[in-house]
């Protein structure tokens, strides 16, 4: 009788995999790897990362934080950089030496954050919520976790 138990709910796994509540594929979490000129009457430039909880529909929208990475401004290529975000954790991006000689949307680079594995774009673009400062967007960094959450 066991066995014919076993074999019965072995019968009706893949349909009950198929079946289970799930949330979407994959995370929404965004990064953007920029350098900002600081606004009206200064002239230094630093660096910085912004992360958006959701993809943005326009980058004129305020990000969930940005945070300094460096003042002045470095070099995102061929170096690691980290930012540490105080309500979400921490994002380490690795980003190609040779990365700033690609055409836009060709892969940079990677990163990670909290154990979510992400791919970085070489990019455009001003991040224009951080007004009156000037941060023009080097690369971006989606998710690449395409994991199916149960819900």
């Amino acid at each position: 009788m066991r066995l014919n138990s076993i074999k019965a709910l072995l019968a009706v796994l893949p349909t009950l995999a198929l079946t289970a509540p799930t949330s979407k594929l994959g995370s929404a979490n965004n990064f953007y790897l920029v350098t900002c000129t600081e606004g009206i009457g200064e002239n230094e430039s630093y660096d910085a990362v912004a992360y958006y909880t959701e993809p943005p529909s326009s980058l004129s929208e305020h990000p969930e934080e940005i945070v300094l990475i460096s003042r002045p401004q470095g070099i995102w290529e061929g170096v690691e950089r980290k930012a540490i975000f105080d309500e979400y954790g921490t994002f380490i991006s690795k980003i190609d030496k040779d990365a700033a000689l690609l055409a836009t949307y060709e892969i940079a680079g990677s990163g990670t954050f909290e154990g979510e594995d992400f791919v970085c774009f070489k990019s455009g673009g001003l991040l224009s919520s951080e007004a009156p400062d000037t941060c023009s967007v080097l690369y971006w960094c989606p998710s690449i976790d395409m994991s199916m959450k149960m819900v």
